[in-house]
């Protein structure tokens, strides 16, 4: 999952489907250069994308806060549940 690590990216390569070089250039220019191109092959684009995770994570109320958050305390309990299950057989 490229969200929240994206804006730390200074470099992203674009491939095609026969492994060539579509595009190799900062992320904000490849992102917004090749969205339909992309969206055409099946490659998703980063949720963030064009925000930045420090302004979503300090707004509780931006709607991809409250999104990251859910998902981030529902992986969280899956991996104590099988750490205590693991626990427990042992």
């Amino acid at each position: 999952m490229l969200d929240g690590v994206i804006e730390w990216m200074d470099r992203v390569i674009l491939l095609d489907d026969q492994g060539s070089i579509l595009a190799d250039g900062a992320p904000n220019d490849v992102l917004a250069a090749y969205e339909e191109e992309m969206k055409e092959a099946g490659i998703w684009r980063p949720k963030l994308f064009p925000e930045k995770w420090s302004t979503i994570i300090q707004d509780p109320f931006h709607p991809l806060s409250q999104t990251f958050m859910q998902t981030f305390k529902a992986r969280k309990d899956q991996r104590e549940k099988k750490c205590h299950q693991s626990n427990e057989r042992q």
